[in-house]
């Protein structure tokens, strides 16, 4: 798996991130034998379980924890300013993407990804686990119904939805739709930075001007 990226897109069902091991035993540099967890050498269990490089340490055995493999649905779909007919609506449209996705993350417990630029807008993985590519469609009629009132239809913006049959299937489709964009930039922008009225939301609507923003969102 690579990095954090795929182990990301399904955290909020599955639990694969760093927290999902429990322990680690392990030989440190002057020889120690020592058990790391979240409450005892917390700071070499955190080294260990997805602290960069660095972390210098003969790793004995650990303890993780296993979810069982479900299905995965997936959506994607994006909008420009080309389809929103100028610049001011495409900004409207995106501020109306922004107003469905805390019930879709925090309420439906879904993971979207997305790539924002200052003239288009792209979901390239949203990840649903355990749910159908119907479910997934269901999930998104809020938001397309709304997006209809800007002429913006589904196969206007390009919906697709479907499914995959493991976590492994998933995790290889979506880490080629994310590659391409090779997210460096990693910094949070906090959900009232978004709204219209907030200046640094404009702050970060003048810097798109020179590099994309790519946008993980799921629940905390």
């Amino acid at each position: 798996m690579d990095g954090n990226a795929v182990e990301a897109a399904t955290e909020e069902c599955f639990r694969v991130i760093s927290a999902s091991y429990d322990s680690w035993e392990v030989v440190t540099s002057d020889g120690t034998l020592v058990i790391a967890t979240p409450q005892h050498n917390a700071d070499l269990y955190w080294a260990l379980s997805g602290g960069g490089g660095g972390a210098c340490e003969v790793v004995v055995s650990m303890t993780t924890r296993l979810s069982k493999d479900e299905p995965i649905g997936r959506a994607s779909f994006n909008f420009s300013v080309a389809t929103t007919a100028g610049d001011e609506q495409f900004w409207t449209v995106v501020d109306v993407f922004h107003c469905h996705l805390q019930l879709l993350v925090d309420n439906r417990g879904i993971d979207i990804n997305y790539v924002l630029t200052n003239n288009g807008l792209t979901v390239k993985a949203m990840t649903a686990a355990n749910r159908t590519s119907s479910e997934v469609a269901d999930l998104l009629s809020p938001l397309t119904k709304d997006l209809e009132r800007f002429n913006l239809s589904k196969k206007t913006i390009g919906v697709t939805s479907a499914q995959a049959a493991t976590y492994r299937e998933h995790g290889t489709y979506y880490r080629q739709q994310i590659i391409e964009y090779d997210p460096v930039r990693t910094h949070h922008i906090p959900r009232q930075y978004r709204q219209k009225q907030d200046r640094r939301w404009d702050n970060v609507k003048k810097n798109l001007q020179q590099r994309p923003l790519y946008v993980p969102l799921r629940r905390s």
